[in-house]
């Protein structure tokens, strides 16, 4: 059950990521426009990636110790 959380977590965190990026490069229309990019939305915008990486080797560790586990 832990490592299926772990599974969803990391797909909807790289899901978001993705989404992220989309959502940063449409093109705007009114006042808004494209303007810089600051530095303190690349640290929010690369947050889920990295947690979503985290997540999946924590499932890949969990799977790997239960099927070792499941062999003896």
């Amino acid at each position: 059950m832990r490592k299926n959380v772990f599974l969803t977590v990391s797909i909807l965190s790289i899901f978001f990521f993705i989404f992220t990026l989309y959502q940063m490069y449409r093109p705007k229309v009114g006042p808004i426009g494209n303007g810089e990019i600051s530095t303190l939305t690349w640290i929010v915008i690369f947050f889920p990636l990295v947690q979503g990486i985290i997540f999946l080797i924590l499932y890949i560790s969990l799977a790997m110790e239960e099927r070792k586990s499941n062999e003896l």
